[in-house]
This record gives structure tokens, C-alpha cells and sequence, in this order.
């Protein structure tokens, strides 16, 4: 079995703590027989696009990929901490006609 969708939210400042948070979500899930496949895991550094000067992000994990956005419970949510690229993504959707009901608009 497999652990999925666990989101682990740690604060800019205590960014040295990752990899043990990691390690500690690892061992739990070794002792529940499950996997932590860190292939599909991502990483996205937080930061305030508001802020003059940006603080340098630490450096990045090892085996877990750096991204800039990130779809949590189906809602997509930048390192900006913006929503606009899920709000876009659903006025999409919304937007496209699909199947047969393309044909019920004629």
C-alpha cells in the first residue's frame, strides 16, 4: 500500500526541518506498512510575491521534486499562494462543451 495525499505545511523560517519531518512521516509509514514513494512527491517553497526583497529558498530535497504549483484537494494553489491558475482552470472547463451536449447547443 501506498501513503497518498499528505500535504506537510512547515513555516519559511523553519525550513531546515523538512527533511526531518520527512523522515519522521517516512518511519510512520514503514511502521503502518505502507510506502512513502518519493518519486511522486513534490515540494513547493512558499513565498510572498508582495515582499521588495525575497528571501533565497533552501536548497532543494533529495528525491522530491521542486514545483511551483501544486493541485491540493483538487484546488491548484501557486508558490505565490495564488488561486488564479485553478479559477482559470475551471472557468475552462465550465466553458468547453462536451460530448454530446455540444450537439444539444446547435
Amino acid at each position: 500500500m501506498f501513503a497518498d495525499d499528505t500535504y506537510i505545511i512547515v513555516p519559511a523560517c523553519e525550513a531546515e526541518w523538512r527533511v526531518s519531518e520527512i523522515d519522521c512521516i517516512e518511519t510512520w509509514v514503514r511502521a503502518n506498512n505502507l510506502v512513502l514513494n518519493r518519486k511522486k512527491s513534490r515540494e513547493v517553497v512558499f513565498r510572498d510575491s508582495r515582499r521588495k526583497r525575497l528571501a533565497s529558498p533552501p536548497p532543494p530535497m533529495e528525491d522530491i521534486e521542486r514545483v511551483t504549483t501544486l493541485k491540493m484537494l483538487g484546488v491548484t494553489i501557486t508558490s505565490t499562494r495564488s488561486i488564479s491558475d485553478h479559477i482559470c482552470e475551471v472557468v475552462h472547463r465550465h466553458n468547453t462543451p462536451r460530448g454530446s451536449s455540444a450537439h444539444m447547443l446547435e
